[in-house]
């Protein structure tokens, strides 16, 4: 007895099968950038959330770990700023005076519908000049940028290598007016 078995039909259901893998693992993971800050009276501190409200579980390249873990530094965003002189935008950056020990990614995982949330003061964002980050009297207006690095400074082994799911393109915060947006706190 002879048994003839059809192949098109699972060649068929065999490419939508990978088909709808492949189109599940592209999706795009959808995070949302958003800035809030406080005011208190010795200062203004600005509230980075990083919230993940795709069904895809993701991860962040916020910045740098120095030292074994000893700072984190979220150097991957960029502060525009803009004061009252014609809406010349500036460009403000966390940094890190000293370094000492190993330098290697800071990635903050998001598993889906999560967030995170972190706090630094405006005083530690700096210009290209080396110059903080200060209000002056008429306030000024800030929005935060999460820029994607192209090149693997560090942790390429993780990042480059796609061992870590990493979310890619840009992200952008609206502009928020410092100090009259801040809550007291």
């Amino acid at each position: 007895m002879r048994t003839t078995t059809h192949k098109t039909p699972s060649r068929v259901l065999g490419c939508l099968l990978c088909a709808i893998g492949v189109a599940a693992f592209a999706q795009p993971h959808e995070v949302e950038l958003k800035l809030q800050c406080r005011a208190s009276v010795s200062a203004v501190e600005l509230r980075v959330t990083l919230r993940n409200i795709g069904g895809t579980d993701t991860a962040i390249v916020l910045g740098t770990s120095v030292g074994n873990g000893q700072t984190y530094v979220a150097d991957s965003l960029e502060l525009d700023v803009k004061r009252d002189n014609g809406g010349v935008i500036e460009i403000f950056r966390p940094t890190v005076a000293h370094i000492f020990g190993r330098i290697d990614p800071w990635i903050v995982t998001l598993p889906a519908a999560s967030e995170f949330t972190f706090a630094r003061p405006l005083g530690s964002y700096f210009s290209s000049a080396g110059e903080p980050l200060t209000i002056g009297r008429n306030g000024i207006d800030v929005r935060l940028r999460l820029i994607r690095r192209t090149e693997a400074r560090f942790g390429g082994e993780l990042v480059g290598a796609d061992l870590v799911k990493v979310h890619v393109g840009e992200l952008q915060t609206e502009w928020l007016r410092v100090p009259d947006a801040c809550g007291v706190g």
